[in-house]
């Protein structure tokens, strides 16, 4: 995470947008850590069977559990997987839309995965297509985000982005960066 506001902010800066971003409930309300909240896990699950019944079918054929993919995802907010130039653009609707993107995303790439993944014999290929850094089209990855829909129960629970909260940046609660 740290890396990527590296990129585009000075130290400071991104040591501030980092201390934002971990501490807002808009972006982690189940805290930032290995463990991921049971609604979270509950609404990707109930989002990924509504979505995408024939890959979870596979995925409940080959024993795949989805935190053995979706932890690194959500700690790296896919930096791992995913090229720069679509991680840029996924980071952007992630901070406008929180949570729910999260889940979106995910599916989305499951969904532009899907004919790898389908052709995968067992635990070991499934979880090698997926943690690996991907080289889908841009355009396919972003289509098929949008196409994800997601319960109102699951966007009621897992909260919005940027209009969810009241939008204000809390620098000043770090308070010892210096203004030039």
């Amino acid at each position: 995470l740290a890396a990527m506001l590296l990129l585009n902010l000075d130290s400071c800066e991104a040591f501030t947008a980092l201390s934002n971003l971990l501490n807002n409930p808009r972006y982690f309300s189940g805290g930032y850590s290995p463990e991921m909240k049971a609604s979270h896990v509950a609404a990707f699950k109930s989002s990924f069977k509504a979505n995408l019944p024939l890959l979870w079918k596979h995925f409940e054929l080959h024993d795949v559990g989805h935190e053995l993919f979706l932890i690194d995802w959500r700690l790296s907010i896919f930096c791992r997987i995913l090229p720069l130039d679509l991680c840029v653009r996924v980071w952007d609707m992630f901070l406008r839309e929180g949570e729910t993107f999260f889940v979106k995303c995910s599916l989305g790439i499951l969904k532009s995965l899907a004919p790898s993944l389908a052709k995968a014999n067992d635990l070991m290929e499934i979880m090698k297509i997926l943690k690996e850094t991907m080289a889908l089209d841009t355009e396919l990855i972003l289509a098929n985000i949008s196409q994800i829909k997601l319960a109102a129960v699951v966007e009621s629970e897992l909260g919005g982005g940027f209009g969810a909260g009241d939008g204000r940046a809390r620098s000043s609660t770090l308070g010892g960066c210096a203004q030039s």
